[in-house]
């Protein structure tokens, strides 16, 4: 069984939004791999991952439930047996000193992405059949069906012509976000997947 170690926790700070927010919104990442997983030069390689976007209190609630992972061994700082309270206080004090978005090494790609036949619902209710509803998805819209197809209408409505790419045996329409843009950011907080990894990419410095 594989060992996830993480080297690096960043925070960022998400811009203010065209209205008043009622709390700070964080975007945090890290960077990490399998200690079993190397690269072409035998080194281990690791990557930028997202992990969770909220206020406080909803990071924090994904990073405690990480945590649960260091105690059988899965998840460790920078390869030694972390225990979950220390992983908690570490997230912490990152969380205290948030970046801005615009940090020098670091670049995000946020996108919304739908199955290219959305505009019918065939591939969105074929998630459903899979059972892979995401758990909040259903409390921001109350029906998971009925909340993708508004999420498309919208994005097709207000945002410019989708990129299509082909997934695996999906064919997709990706609309693109631009995080440093209050409207952009905005959006794209309201619609994009509830596993924040499924539509964020991020390129950071120290990749191998």
């Amino acid at each position: 069984m594989s060992t996830h170690i993480e080297d690096r926790h960043v925070a960022f700070l998400l811009p203010e939004g065209p209205g008043p927010r009622p709390e700070r919104i964080y975007l945090t990442v890290t960077l990490g791999g399998d200690n079993n997983v190397f690269n072409a030069s035998g080194r281990r390689a690791r990557d930028w991952s997202p992990l969770a976007v909220g206020c406080h209190w909803q990071v924090l609630s994904k990073i405690v439930e990480r945590a649960s992972a260091c105690c059988g061994g899965c998840l460790k700082l920078h390869g030694y047996k972390t225990e979950p309270e220390s992983y908690i206080k570490g997230w912490r004090k990152v969380l205290d000193e948030p970046l801005p978005m615009i940090t020098p090494g670091f670049w995000f790609e946020a996108y919304i992405d739908f199955p290219a036949p959305a505009v019918d619902g065939k591939c969105i209710e074929r998630r459903v059949d899979w059972g892979r509803v995401e758990e909040g998805v259903w409390d921001r819209a109350g029906n998971f069906i009925e909340f993708r197809r508004y999420a498309y209408k919208k994005c097709a409505k207000e945002r410019a012509a989708p990129v299509r790419r082909a997934h695996y045996d999906m064919d997709l329409l990706r609309f693109v976000f631009d995080l440093n843009n209050p409207a952009d950011c905005e959006f794209w907080l309201g619609y994009h997947d509830s596993h924040v990894w499924r539509s964020l990419q991020v390129h950071g410095p120290d990749t191998l």
